[in-house]
């Protein structure tokens, strides 16, 4: 009697890796629209056979004359996107599904399958940005938008940073954004958003952001900058508070002091009238302007008292007259002794503005600077000795008649 024997079921191979199980749901799920039952029954099906592990070359077959029949079916756009993904196609997924999920960005399946298409090929940040979006109604997508946060801070970081640095601000402001709703108020972000406010020179920005910056990680050199910025945009109490802290640390630095003397000077003005205030920022000083400014921002000249004051008829009745004499005594500004007048409405120059910067420089008591000689200059010599003392960069920079304005004078 001949044995029989029992043929063993064909096992078909699971077409879904283990790792992508999870990625890949019904691709009706979250899907926003209505739809019938056709179509729903066709979806089932083919999904079951994805899942039953039918060949993908024949199941992909079918997907792509549902997607052909159906081209405004999302669901079967998604059918399609899984079988590329298992096919090692990410990119063509991606193309897929983008336009998918730009229109309907709560269709979980799309929206899943699409993280996990750029998680696969690198993308971190929008992978980072999708999954965390999902991360409410799925515990998986959740767990890799934890798992990418720090790598898509970076990512985001670099992308600032080098669109700034290639003048690609509008870019860069973009990137920025979606650093910050990531890590908003980290270093690293602020970081970024600092070069992107240096790149574009946004004073203000930078010194917003510097302030934040400084508050976290008080290092000397930001401290500097943030000091120079709040002199020139910002509150000048706060700069000169700053750099009088950074003078104690580094009494030996130069640059620290030049800046503390510069923010007293600064905050000196601050407290003179609003008049004084005003001039310094006129686009043009008159002579009397110059004087009145020389009077209340240089200490000595305002202090000394009047010994010799010379005669000038256009004075006597002038607003401006006590200041203008303290000036004029000291020879800080010439006076007219042919005619007697100080000519206090005539537009002030530059050579006059450094004739009387070098002239209280020579004044009794004071010892000048090397560069500046042992006596006063004569006008014929002023400009030259101004260019050797650094006030101004070279001899051509002081043209006769050139004039001044109030920043120009400070």
């Amino acid at each position: 009697m001949g044995a029989c024997t029992s043929s063993q079921p064909t096992v078909r191979e699971r077409t879904i890796p283990a790792e992508e199980r999870g990625f890949l749901v019904y691709p009706l799920s979250g899907y926003p629209l209505e739809t019938d039952a056709a179509e729903n029954e066709r979806t089932r099906a083919l999904f079951a056979q994805l899942e039953g592990g039918r060949p993908l070359a024949d199941l992909q077959n079918d997907v792509q004359r549902f997607v052909a029949e159906r081209a405004d079916f999302a669901p079967a756009h998604v059918l399609r996107a899984q079988i590329d993904l298992l096919q090692d196609a990410d990119s063509a997924a991606v193309d897929r599904l983008r336009p998918i999920v730009d229109e309907m960005p709560d269709y979980v399946a799309a929206a899943l399958l699409l993280a996990r298409a750029h998680d696969r090929r690198g993308d971190v940040v929008e992978a980072y940005e999708l999954y965390q979006r999902l991360s409410e109604v799925d515990r998986l997508a959740a767990s890799r938008a934890t798992a990418l946060a720090d790598l898509a801070e970076v990512a985001l970081t670099e992308r600032v940073i080098e669109a700034s640095e290639d003048g690609l601000f509008d870019v860069a402001r973009l990137e920025l954004e979606r650093l910050e709703r990531l890590s908003p108020g980290a270093l690293s972000t602020l970081e970024a958003r600092l070069r992107l406010n240096e790149m574009e020179g946004d004073a203000a920005g930078e010194l917003f952001t510097l302030r934040r910056l400084v508050s976290i990680e008080p290092d000397f050199d930001r401290r500097l900058r943030l000091g120079e910025l709040e002199l020139e945009a910002g509150d000048l109490r706060a700069g000169l508070d700053i750099f009088q802290a950074l003078a104690r640390e580094a009494p030996d630095d130069l640059n620290v002091a030049d800046q503390l003397a510069r923010a007293k000077f600064l905050w000196r003005i601050e407290l003179v009238p609003e008049r004084v205030r005003s001039l310094a920022r006129a686009p043009e000083l008159s002579r009397g302007d110059l004087a009145v400014m020389l009077h209340w921002l240089v200490p000595p000249v305002r202090t000394r008292p009047i010994v010799d004051p010379p005669i000038a008829g256009d004075l006597l009745d002038h607003p401006d007259r006590a200041e203008i004499l303290k000036v004029a005594d000291q020879r800080l500004l010439s006076t007219d002794e042919r005619v007697h007048r100080f000519f206090p409405d005539m537009r002030a120059t530059r050579r006059a503005t450094l004739g009387a910067v070098l002239g209280f420089l020579h004044a009794d008591g004071e010892t000048p600077p090397a560069c500046a000689g042992l006596e006063r200059p004569p006008a014929s010599r002023i400009c030259p000795v101004a260019a050797s003392c650094g006030l101004i960069e070279e001899t051509a920079d002081c043209l006769h008649e050139a004039t001044v304005s109030g920043p120009d004078a400070l």
